[in-house]
């Protein structure tokens, strides 16, 4: 996604959220580039490099859009569809296991 001038907003390159250009650092002063990271994933990174024993709670948790940060209402529904899609899989696999389970009793 460019950020232009009439672009107010930009997804973040690594944590992939949909944040206002003002969270977003400016790479080239001259032509207004904005960096492909938003501050706090910047800041992350630069840490994780200065330290690389030390180990951040964000780190430790796997990287998922948040339904409900999620601007884009596409992008919003996808995401609310692959979370049913999910639970609908993991429901169907424990009654499998519950049948299993009652047959060998």
């Amino acid at each position: 996604m460019k950020s232009t001038p009439e672009n107010k907003f930009r997804c973040c390159s690594h944590c992939h959220r949909t944040l206002p250009i003002e969270e977003f650092y400016i790479v080239n002063k001259r032509t207004g580039k904005h960096d492909a990271y938003c501050k706090a994933c910047r800041r992350l990174m630069n840490r994780l490099r200065q330290h690389p024993d030390e180990e951040t709670e964000s780190e430790a948790r796997p990287r998922l859009s948040l339904i409900f940060q999620e601007n884009d209402p596409e992008r919003r529904m996808q995401l609310i569809l692959q979370a049913c899609r999910v639970m609908r899989e993991s429901v169907m696999r424990k009654q499998m296991r519950m049948r299993e389970e009652e047959e060998d009793k």
